[in-house]
């Protein structure tokens, strides 16, 4: 399993989002660092 999350840009106010995995327990087993899709600042 596995999904996006996403959240508000502090530099541009566009949507920033990450992928993430999860076990079958629903543990978080690996994610991405967050991207801005409108500017491409980085967290």
């Amino acid at each position: 399993m596995g999904g996006i999350q996403t959240k508000g840009c502090g530099k541009c106010g566009g949507t920033m989002y990450k992928t993430y995995e999860t076990d079958q327990n629903g543990n978080t087993t690996s994610e991405s660092q967050w991207i801005c899709q409108g500017c491409g600042n980085m967290e």
